[in-house]
């Protein structure tokens, strides 16, 4: 689920650490280099102590491509995590390819490649290619080919020979024609004349599934079937009898369970982790699955691969969106201790603090902010336009078209139909030719489209310094100040507000403590609001909205109260972090976070002395985990990344988003334009718009008087909206 989070007064730096805190913690969960390049749907072993990785299809380009293929074949010692990756001869590159050892040699057999180069309509070519790859010469012997071309299998070894199961023959421009293989092949790899067999045919026709040798038997499990079902089943292969039988279903309960996991026995043990980002194991029986950890980033279409005692999820796509280069450890003998990982980015700005943050999947947006590191530099110089998004998988950074306007402290959140949502960017602090003051102002940005729209809306007054949050399709604002206004000072009133709507907020209970600068965090139907400034001083209480029955009520207060806090939901409990506390009678940065618990009204210490701390900065919750975020202070253009998993070994992703009442495009569209109707009358005039509005009253007048009714204009936007067809599949 998606949080916001203005980046207070001063950055996170020096995110060097090994936690100290109150229990054990583990250090860099991703001690690997990155891989050459981010990608998914590759091949991965471990032998002899080494990694290698194989072929996949590379995130640079969009579509489907043979430009779009890693070239790339490489590996790095599993003992070595400091040097860099080896790159090795590259046989024929694909995506979906099988990747194999026996007896310390390198098996590829089968993949996807293209005919087409990049921009060219697609000419799916799957692969029959079969070869061995020889790690002491580093050269590669092709095999005897697969009878059929086979993509989007997997392939596992047994006592030395092996096996290829599911996948398809796509050839040519469509996936709709592919070939579903309902057959699965065995090669003997003893043999130095070999040549594929069939098994006894498989009770099942899947593809992007998972394949393990385990106990001398062939384990296939999950994938998705040739009526586009996704699969938790698990079968069993015998070679002894040539019978297939039942295993224990995949753990897992989301939608996506099953598909695209990968799967690797090391020591005995059978390992798999899906899209959920929770590395299983099966029991000594064969009966059950048992949750050992979960990864910081969860992934599908990566490869998992075990040795030494430590299991290693290599690259794959991110479970928010994005294709990663990462390989991430967890180390068995550790045990399920928090852990975390740190990496930094250029992006080339001079903002340094104050920037109005929103995280979406893997993408943390950052609009605005200010150019130094002052906590009350207000000048005209020090407001910021500046817009960024940051792919926290991949590790970059996009500039963004600017704000209209330097604004610093403003809060963002996302909005609007699915298929072209926008994010939102309302009010904070500016500085105009008013000079600087609180701002009522509301940008909004379209993702799909990449700009922002020409109309700014507003807010009933100026507000800044509060915090909100979305609920059931409306958006709660809490707290906050007027500031160089005429109504000036804390603000009470609660508001109810919809972006779309042509109504005005709606006011709900005064929060009962006035305050800004504070923490605020929804955790299922209620919204909790911490520190902040208030008329006499820092807020020590802590107090709770109820969403369902609009009414406030008080809970345990912080064992420290702070001004400019973080909190953040994770794991069905509020934590603290950030900000700055009351010592001898100064502010000095918070570097502890502190835990509460609803059940128990309690609150406590979770961890100390946290030394990216040192400056306050924002943390926001990311997939259930804790994302510290910051600027570099004395390195212009430098951001600071933290991920912190207080809790891996839970089993979930925590709290599921409230959903809203879905919103179509011609809803919104329409919202758009009649918030445009400056005399209210339920209609247009070509006088009340410029721009494109125009061109789309004038496309709407029917009788060419000049106005648009609210009919005339839906009709309008229903014509100009186009023609989708379905969700692509991955091959």
């Amino acid at each position: 689920m998606a949080r916001t989070r203005f980046a207070s007064l001063a950055c996170l730096i020096g995110l060097l650490c090994t936690l100290t805190a109150r229990a054990e913690t583990r250090g860099d969960a991703m001690p690997y280099p990155l891989l050459p390049e981010a990608i998914s749907s590759f091949g991965a072993v471990v032998t002899d102590g080494w990694i290698y990785v194989f072929g996949g299809h590379a995130g640079r380009l969009p579509g489907n491509s043979k430009d779009g293929l890693s070239p790339h074949f490489c590996r790095i010692n599993l003992a070595s995590p400091g040097t860099a990756w080896e790159a090795l001869p590259m046989h024929i590159t694909s995506q979906s390819p099988g990747l194999v050892t026996w007896q310390g040699a390198i098996y590829r057999v089968g993949g996807l490649s293209f005919k087409n180069a990049a921009g060219d309509p697609t000419e799916f070519h799957s692969l029959s290619t079969f070869a061995k790859f020889d790690p002491t010469t580093k050269t590669w012997t092709d095999l005897p080919s697969l009878p059929i071309p086979r993509s989007s299998l997997d392939a596992a070894v047994v006592d030395g020979k092996l096996y290829v199961v599911g996948g398809w023959n796509l050839q040519e421009g469509t996936a709709q024609d592919a070939t579903w293989h309902d057959t699965a092949l065995v090669y003997d790899l003893s043999q130095d004349q070999g040549a594929w067999k069939e098994i006894a045919k498989p009770p099942f026709s899947t593809r992007a599934l998972a394949t393990a040798g385990h106990q001398s038997k062939l384990y296939v499990m999950g994938g998705m079937s040739s009526d586009n079902q996704i699969t938790r089943a698990v079968h069993i292969y015998d070679p002894k009898s040539d019978t297939w039988s039942a295993g224990p279903e995949l753990a897992g309960s989301e939608g996506l369970s099953g598909f695209a996991i990968s799967a690797y026995v090391a020591d005995g043990v059978l390992y798999y982790s899906g899209s959920e980002g929770i590395v299983y194991k099966l029991s000594p029986e064969g009966t059950a699955w048992t949750s050992i950890e979960r990864l910081l980033f969860p992934r599908s279409f990566h490869r998992l691969v075990a040795d030494g005692g430590k299991v290693v999820a290599i690259a794959g796509v991110a479970r928010g969106g994005g294709y990663l280069a990462n390989l991430e450890v967890i180390d068995l003998a550790a045990g399920a201790v928090p852990k975390q990982v740190e990496w930094s980015v250029d992006f080339g700005g001079k903002v340094k603090q104050g920037q109005a943050l929103y995280l979406s999947g893997s993408s943390l947006y950052a609009f605005g902010g200010n150019r130094t590191t002052e906590p009350h530099n207000f000048s005209k110089e020090a407001f910021s336009d500046e817009a960024y998004k940051f792919d926290l998988a991949a590790r970059s950074v996009e500039k963004l078209p600017n704000l209209a306007r330097p604004t610093q402290g403003g809060y963002a959140y996302q909005e609007g139909p699915r298929i072209d949502p926008s994010i939102y960017v309302l009010g904070g602090l500016t500085y105009d030719d008013k000079g600087f003051h609180s701002a009522d102002t509301i940008f909004q940005y379209r993702l799909r489209s990449k700009d922002w729209m020409e109309e700014v809306g507003h807010l009933p007054t100026t507000r800044a310094m509060f915090s909100a949050t979305p609920y059931q399709g409306e958006l709660f604002i809490f707290g906050g100040s007027r500031v160089k206004t005429d109504d000036q000072g804390l603000v009470a009133e609660t508001w109810r507000w919809k972006p779309d709507s042509e109504e005005p907020a709606a006011t709900e209970a005064s929060i009962p403590t006035l305050r800004r600068s504070f923490g605020g965090a929804r955790l299922g139907e209620k919204y909790f609001v911490v520190g902040g400034i208030g008329d006499a001083g820092i807020v020590s209480e802590a107090e709770v909205f109820d969403l369902t029955n609009k009414q406030w009520s008080k809970i345990a207060s912080p064992l420290r109260p702070r001004v400019f806090p973080s909190l953040v939901a994770v794991g069905g409990k509020l934590y603290l972090a950030g900000g700055f506390a009351s010592v001898d009678g100064h502010f000095a940065p918070a570097k502890n976070v502190e835990v509460y618990d609803p059940a128990s009204d309690k609150w406590e210490v979770a961890m100390e002395n946290l030394p990216f701390m040192d400056r306050a900065g924002a943390v926001i919750e990311f997939q259930d985990r804790l994302l510290f975020y910051g600027i570099d202070r004395e390195k212009e253009g430098v951001a600071h990344f933290v991920v912190l998993d207080p809790t891996p070994q839970a089993a979930s992703f925590g709290q599921a988003a409230t959903p809203a009442p879905e919103v179509t495009v011609v809803d919104d569209q329409l919202a758009r334009l009649m918030r445009l109707d400056a005399n209210k009358d339920g209609q247009l005039s070509t006088e009340e718009v410029t721009g494109r509005f125009r061109r789309i009253v004038e496309r709407a007048d029917a009788n060419k008087d000049g106005v648009a009714t609210r009919e005339e204009l839906e009709k309008a936007v229903q014509s100009m909206q186009p023609v989708t067809e379905g969700r692509p599949r991955r091959n």
